[in-house]
């Protein structure tokens, strides 16, 4: 049992950031993370259009679900993975896909931005003594900046739910 969390922080610098350079959607120039934005963009949509009339105002960060399913996707097999490649708009080579998830994020982070400072927190939990496959933990760690908290969900669910919270 593995469960995943994805913390995102935005936040307005006080301080006026050194030598900052104006980013534009338009300078990604990498094919993979544009088609992965644009992959972003349709699940974003579709999250709207599910929950469209069910509340008034919906507040939601369409890339911060993706990039945890993202995570999740990375480790699915079979069917798990097929579904979910079809919700998330994984295009092939999978690879590509979870690779240009990695340059938006690096994107989203540069440290030069003018006009914000965007923090990813990406961390997967998982059950203390089950085993991980260390090519998944590899890659998490390369594609999405994530490391992997062992916690015991059996044993003690509250205290595993403070520590991701």
């Amino acid at each position: 049992m593995l469960l995943f969390s994805l913390l995102f922080a935005c936040e307005n610098s006080k301080e006026d950031p050194q030598e900052c350079v104006e980013i534009e959607r338009s300078d990604i120039t990498d094919e993979v993370t544009i088609e992965v934005v644009e992959s972003n963009q349709d699940f974003g949509f579709d999250i709207f259009g599910q929950l469209q009339g069910t509340e008034e105002n919906i507040f939601l960060s369409p890339y911060s679900i993706s990039s945890a399913l993202g995570m999740v996707h990375l480790g699915a097999e079979s069917q798990t993975e097929t579904e979910m490649s079809d919700v998330l708009g994984v295009f092939d080579p999978e690879a590509d896909w979870h690779r240009g998830q990695g340059n938006l994020l690096q994107e989203l982070q540069l440290g030069d931005n003018c006009d914000y400072q965007f923090t990813a927190a990406n961390k997967v939990f998982m059950q203390d003594g089950y085993p991980i496959n260390e090519d998944y933990l590899s890659s998490l760690s390369e594609l999405y900046q994530s490391d992997v908290g062992v916690l015991d969900f059996v044993a003690d669910a509250e205290a595993a739910r403070e520590e991701i919270n």
